[in-house]
């Protein structure tokens, strides 16, 4: 009963509504998600961390992954929040990004609903999956509110390390905190690693 308020409040307050900038960020991280449940089965919701406000979206047997998108044309650039998001030496394993360009598009294109349908046979971790969405101030029940679908572009992962492009705490001046800034792709080629190597670590292979 509460939910099913909340679920009607939401829907008629459209100024509660994700933006077009939350709905596509969290559209990246479900991509991500249906990857590591193909991987390691639905128990992989459990590494999901993004709606939990957390450095990373996901934390994953020491490791972590950063879910970066955008839907504009190439050259490409993601947005990183805080000169805390890339810096390895906060992570006691590796740091990855995981990039997705995308394409918008109100008359098809994949949506949220698609993506829980990998869930289905847990109820457990539908619940959890569930909540999640409603940190982010999705609720079942207002899919039309969100018309908008997404198509996949291109993909890549990236191992942060090294000279990959970022600003790290210690480089800053002192008393200049709170960096954001933008990262080009295009530099980021010799840092890009395969799928398989990020699927070694679900399996804890690595």
């Amino acid at each position: 009963n509460v939910l099913l308020k909340w679920r009607n409040f939401f829907a008629q307050e459209k100024s509660l509504l994700l933006s077009s900038e939350r709905q596509q960020g969290l559209y990246g991280e479900l991509l991500l998600l249906r990857r590591l449940i193909n991987w390691k089965g639905i128990g992989a919701v459990n590494y999901w961390t993004g709606a939990d406000y957390e450095t990373h979206d996901y934390y994953i047997n020491n490791n972590v992954i950063e879910v970066k998108t955008t839907s504009t044309k190439s050259p490409y650039k993601i947005s990183i929040s805080s000169e805390h998001q890339l810096n390895p030496e906060e992570v006691n394993g590796n740091l990855y990004i995981a990039f997705y360009a995308l394409r918008k598009s109100t008359a098809n294109g994949e949506t949220f609903q698609s993506i829980k349908k990998s869930l289905k046979d847990n109820h457990l971790l539908l619940n959890k999956f569930d909540l999640n969405l409603q940190k982010y101030g999705y609720f079942d029940g207002v899919e039309k509110k969100y018309p908008t679908g997404y198509h996949l572009r291109e993909m890549n992962y990236y191992i942060v390390k090294g000279e990959f492009p970022r600003i790290e705490k210690k480089q800053l001046p002192i008393g200049v905190s709170n960096c954001t800034y933008h990262v080009s792709i295009d530099n980021c080629k010799s840092f890009i690693v395969e799928a398989e190597d990020i699927e070694k670590i679900v399996k804890g292979r690595r």
